[in-house]
């Protein structure tokens, strides 16, 4: 049984060993490693072809940027393993990280059933844990019911990493299942509910060998996102969620969490088109235009009444939202604005 690690590399020359050395500490040594250099400037190439060198295991595409997804789809591409495993270029894993998922294999995968196999992860900056590990218990879910029941019952959705899980590559090309290069965030999320489309089965592994550099440089997620990508966002993941909510059929309090994160990421789109410098009333037609393209009033009215989505719903806020006061709603956040703005609120 072959695993396949993709590593999506740019400019990560003060990481980058640190995460090679864990690759070759494994326990478990039947893997190749793809190192995808997207267009790195700094050392990162060269200290992948050193490894590559000594290691045969080690495999080396240099490309022009092209972000992270784009990255990925390439080491799916020259793929050879009958596992998929992601690991970024600024994290490491312990040396049972593939042991325990081969292992993990043996005992729930063999029958083609589990098609996800997951993990805990541990979150660290500068060698030292800076919060509590993310742990999942020792279980197998088959079936459609199982399976929705894991996703409610579980905080996967708000861990929607693609790190911490391996992927079946047979089912991946199956369904021709590709990281979405519009995207520079959450691409991962949306691969993730694209591919929970397709999977017979979950198994949970319980130790956390997955480790996340917390060091705030080296994370995208904290850089300010343009009202272009929370719209292309929104968008994507809005209707990949739809998708896979109607394929498990989730229209009880188990929608919650799907519910819970579209509608932080519509909140998202709708203060980002929000720009000080124009006219407010030139924003509500935006605003106007941007809820009759991308929000799914059809959906969202199938779903209103659901008790606990009909509570999450009842704020001011999201009334406003759903309820099409644009110019309530941009007096809300022209107000916040003001108070960001004196240094008297955090937005």
């Amino acid at each position: 049984m072959l695993f396949t690690i993709i590593i999506p590399i740019f400019n990560r020359e003060k990481t980058l060993s640190y995460c090679l050395d864990s690759i070759k500490s494994q326990e478990y040594s039947d893997f190749e490693c793809l190192l995808i250099d997207d267009g790195s400037v700094d050392a990162s190439l060269a200290i992948s072809n050193k490894y590559a060198e000594k290691d045969s295991r080690f495999r080396v595409f240099h490309k022009e940027n092209g972000g992270v997804g784009s990255a990925r789809n390439l080491g799916l591409d020259n793929a050879k393993g009958d596992w998929i495993v992601f690991v970024d270029s600024d994290d490491m894993i312990l040396p049972n990280h593939l042991s325990q998922f081969a292992a993990a294999i043996e005992i729930h995968g063999t029958n083609q059933l589990i098609d996800m196999f997951f993990c805990g992860c541990q979150y660290c900056c500068n060698g030292k844990r800076v919060r509590d590990d993310h742990k999942y218990i020792n279980k197998e879910y088959v079936g459609r019911e199982q399976i929705k029941t894991f996703l409610a019952e579980t905080d996967v959705l708000q861990y929607m990493y693609i790190c911490d899980r391996i992927y079946r590559r047979e089912l991946l090309e199956k369904h021709k299942i590709r990281f979405d290069t519009t995207l520079t965030l959450s691409e991962d999320h949306l691969l993730c509910y694209q591919y929970l489309k397709y999977i017979n089965g979950i198994a949970t592994t319980p130790e956390a060998t997955y480790i996340i550099n917390e060091d705030n440089n080296n994370k995208l997620s904290k850089k300010t996102l343009t009202s272009e990508m929370c719209t292309n966002r929104y968008h994507k993941l809005s209707v990949a969620m739809q998708e896979l909510v109607s394929e498990y059929e989730i229209y009880d309090d188990k929608i919650l969490p799907f519910w819970k994160y579209n509608y932080d990421l519509l909140k998202g789109m709708f203060y980002s088109l929000f720009n000080i410098k124009e006219n407010i009333f030139s924003n509500i037609k935006r605003q106007q235009k941007y809820y009759s393209v991308y929000f799914d009033s059809d959906f969202y009215n199938n779903i209103k009444e659901i008790p606990n989505v009909k509570s999450f719903m009842s704020n001011r806020e999201a009334s406003r939202i759903v309820g099409k006061h644009f110019f309530l709603f941009d007096m809300h956040i022209l107000y916040n604005y003001i108070l960001f703005k004196l240094h008297l609120k955090n937005i």
